[in-house]
């Protein structure tokens, strides 16, 4: 796994990620990019448990999701029994802390590979915590939506952008 704060560039080329590598290419250590996540914060922030490495970005940087694994508990989570008795342990929705940066998610509400019940939890325990979560409904995508729905490649770019320029990540785009 690539070290906190950088770009998850193995998966340039694929879906959504592609179309705003462009983008994202000049903020490089400031906007995490994730696609189908899921274990824990250590897997997904390099080893986040020794220490906390957001502490020196502050807050500058931010997480793009796509339809994430965002609970692997035994009660609710997406297969629990892969991570043991550790399975809680290792589920991001239940290590969240008001330190975490901005989130924008991303998820089909037809997807049964992984529901979307996992991310609108995720959005409503990040808000809950004072954090910032914007969580956009796929309607009609299933896991893999980005291929699945094309029209979507564009939209997510504009919505992204977005995004990192209200969390002043990017700098605002004067209106023509």
């Amino acid at each position: 796994m690539p070290p906190a704060g950088t770009v998850y560039e193995e998966l340039a080329g694929r879906g959504v990620i592609d179309s705003f590598q462009e983008l994202l290419s000049s903020f490089r250590g400031r906007i995490f990019l994730a696609e189908h996540i899921q274990g824990s914060r250590e897997q997904n922030r390099g080893q986040a448990s020794q220490h906390d490495d957001r502490q020196h970005l502050g807050k500058q940087f931010a997480l793009i999701l796509v339809s994430p694994v965002s609970d692997t508990s035994l009660a609710t989570g997406y297969t629990p029994k892969r991570f043991g008795d550790k399975a809680e342990a290792l589920s991001p929705v239940h290590q969240l802390d008001a330190k975490m940066p901005p989130v924008l998610v991303f998820h089909g509400d037809t997807d049964t590979t992984v529901t979307n019940a996992q991310s609108i939890a995720l959005r409503n325990k990040l808000v809950a915590g004072s954090n910032v979560c914007e969580l956009v409904t796929v309607p009609g995508g299933n896991h893999g939506f980005q291929s699945q729905l094309p029209e979507w490649k564009d939209k997510s770019r504009l919505m992204i952008k977005e995004f990192l320029e209200e969390q002043n990540l990017l700098p605002k785009t004067k209106a023509k």
